[in-house]
């Protein structure tokens, strides 16, 4: 499919794309690896592109290899993110490059703030190596479904992650669609979106659907609710291609999880089993000396829906039934407080 979605199915010989254009980028969808080869005159590699303000499609025609970097700091003022198909970005305003060096027959995303006659320059030379950016062994790696959208995590608000946790980002069914795991004091997250050449199956996020965060502390070997908002403080929702800077905090609207408790051995919750589940699970939660606990069910916007106990609870392990029959499947919030001390763990309904 090229860049605007049309498309050609060779299998059943349907689709509005017709002909192949040497300044267009096109999407190839296999079903087992293989190697294609394309016969023809090369394009010239002088040919200048005129780049729209947003997001435009940019093939690379150059027979040897360029360093993001060098290709585009020239046109720094104007261009502000490049992304490859995978969602892999570099970014001229933050300075970070995860991208690797841009090769023949591949192609860029390119994001400018106002129009630019651009032409891929000559390379000149060796060039720092990319960032990497590491799979996460907690969560599983999603498939890349050939749409995505780029987070890049440049704020923690009352969070600290340590090398080693992870992140991923779910839907309201607790399906993982991105994850990896944590670097430093910046993190990209690739977020794919859903494949729609594949109908019989929801392998993404749907355009406009919310994205749910989940933080994995692997010392403590626990989940945790997590929010993640934009540079305005909006909370995100996916959109195909985008490119977004944002923050990530233990607050969720009314439910707020203090990082210190949550590392802190005042009280730990031991289980919630099933989860997912179907109409009742059970949460288990050790107190280290007696105290006051309330147990809470809460929307992912924030609601308070249900208190499930509200007492005083001795030193050890206790339960507490959770039930959901008079509400829609999707993923909730189960907050745990102890005297001034919460933590909250993601909760997932089926259907």
């Amino acid at each position: 499919r090229n860049s605007v979605g049309d498309y050609y199915n060779p299998m059943s010989g349907e689709g509005e794309l017709s002909t192949w254009e040497s300044d267009e980028v096109y999407q190839v969808k296999m079903n087992q690896e293989a190697t294609i080869v394309f016969s023809g005159a090369y394009v010239d590699t002088s040919m200048e592109y005129t780049l729209s303000e947003g997001w435009n499609w940019l093939p690379y025609t150059r027979q040897d290899e360029s360093h993001p970097a060098e290709a585009f700091s020239e046109y720094a003022e104007t261009i502000e993110v490049v992304k490859d198909n995978s969602g892999i970005f570099w970014s001229a305003g933050d300075e970070l490059n995860y991208l690797s060096m841009i090769g023949p027959g591949s192609a860029v995303m390119v994001k400018a703030s106002a129009e630019t006659e651009f032409t891929w320059a000559v390379p000149a030379g060796e060039m720092d190596p990319p960032m990497e950016i590491l799979p996460p062994e907690h969560f599983e790696s999603p498939m890349n479904t050939g749409r995505n959208m780029s987070l890049l995590v440049t704020a923690l608000e009352n969070l600290e992650i340590a090398m080693g946790d992870e992140i991923s980002i779910v839907n309201g069914d607790g399906e993982v669609f991105s994850s990896a795991e944590w670097q430093g004091e910046t993190q990209p997250l690739i977020v794919w979106g859903d494949d729609d050449t594949t109908p019989e199956m929801i392998d993404g996020f749907m355009p406009d659907s919310s994205l749910q965060f989940i933080y994995y502390n692997a010392e403590l070997g626990e989940e945790m609710a997590v929010y993640g908002v934009n540079e305005e403080g909006d909370s995100l929702t996916y959109s195909d291609g985008a490119f977004n800077r944002i923050t990530l905090g233990i607050v969720v609207d009314g439910i707020s999880d203090d990082n210190d408790a949550f590392r802190s051995s005042s009280f730990e919750i031991v289980s919630l089993y099933p989860n997912p589940f179907n109409q009742s699970s059970e949460l288990e939660f050790r107190l280290i000396k007696d105290s006051h606990v309330k147990v809470s069910l809460w929307s992912t916007d924030g609601k308070l829906l249900r208190v499930l106990r509200n007492g005083y609870f001795y030193t050890g392990l206790h339960s507490v039934s959770v039930s959901a029959r008079d509400f829609s499947a999707g993923m909730y919030f189960i907050g745990v407080q102890s005297g001034s001390s919460q933590k909250v763990k993601p909760i997932i309904l089926l259907p």
